[in-house]
């Protein structure tokens, strides 16, 4: 069983999940799926009427599991085309860039550069991103939820 509530506004976004509410063992093996909290949060900072520097960060954690955390910021011009960086604790830094295809959809890429004890065996990783944002209201007065995600 899974909750989470998620609440957003032009300017910020913030949500709380938690995920494997009853434990669970994998049949035919001794695996046990644990409690898993997860927290996301941003606000978006107008620069003027049409760049915006987004600032967010996400947490998680599991019973057994240390506390990981991951910042970003983000800078957007116009809701069309953005670029950012990222940071997960101990472990990776990300560039990230991209567009909005239409009010819809969203395309960009990122590049995660390992910092964690398995830079050795690891060759960083190239990500393609494809976002998909539906409409809030319906009308003529809908929103995308929310927009500067």
């Amino acid at each position: 069983a899974n909750a989470g509530i998620w609440t957003y506004s032009d300017d910020f976004f913030i949500g709380l999940a938690a995920r494997q509410l009853l434990p669970l063992t994998i049949s035919g093996t001794e695996i046990r799926m644990i409690d898993h909290l997860y927290f996301t949060a941003g606000y978006r900072f107008l620069v003027n009427r049409t760049v915006s520097i987004i600032p967010s960060a996400h947490a998680r954690m599991g019973l057994i599991t240390p506390l990981q955390i991951d910042v970003a910021i983000r800078v957007d011009w116009g809701n069309k085309f953005w670029i950012g960086l990222a940071y997960r604790k101990i472990d990776a830094v990300a560039g990230l860039v991209g567009f909005n295809i239409s009010p819809l959809f969203k395309l960009g890429y990122a590049y995660d550069y390992t910092l964690s004890k398995i830079q050795g065996y690891s060759s960083n990783t190239h990500e393609i991103i494809l976002g998909f944002q539906p409409k809030c209201n319906r009308g003529s007065s809908h929103k995308i939820c929310p927009a500067y995600l």
